[in-house]
């Protein structure tokens, strides 16, 4: 059970991989790098992003415990902290934790996720199919 991260570990078996170090506290690197994600192919998150690994930023100190109703996992860290939640029936209900919005400029991934995220507030759902940007 995760409870803060980077500080707890997993209640889970013990072959598990060791935490990752979540709370990066980046005063002037808040674009670096903290490592990897995997993202679960048929997501929404995936169709967004185009890809179904990536390196992330990682700011953040908590990290969800339980997956609320209607919501499913679309990404975790190595150490199986959830890095991603979607709710799959709605146009687009996304939430990550790192922070895309720091990685927009110098990485396509987090360009595609902005960019399908206007599509759909126009109505738009091409990019669930792996359209591209204009």
């Amino acid at each position: 059970m995760w409870r803060w991260a980077g500080r707890s570990t997993a209640t889970s078996p013990t072959n598990s991989p060791p935490p990752l170090e979540h709370d990066h506290e980046y005063a002037t690197q808040r674009d670096l790098l903290a490592h990897e994600v995997s993202v679960t192919p048929d997501s929404l998150l995936g169709a967004a992003l185009g890809k179904t690994h990536l390196p992330v930023n990682s700011l953040h100190h908590q990290a969800a415990n339980q997956v609320g109703a209607g919501l499913r996992v679309a990404a975790r860290a190595s150490d199986g902290l959830i890095e991603g939640l979607e709710h799959p029936d709605r146009r687009f209900i996304i939430g990550v934790q790192w922070h895309p919005e720091v990685l927009f400029e110098a990485d396509a991934a987090m360009h595609r996720l902005f960019w399908a995220f206007a599509e759909a507030a126009r109505g738009n759902d091409g990019w669930r199919d792996g359209q591209e940007p204009a």
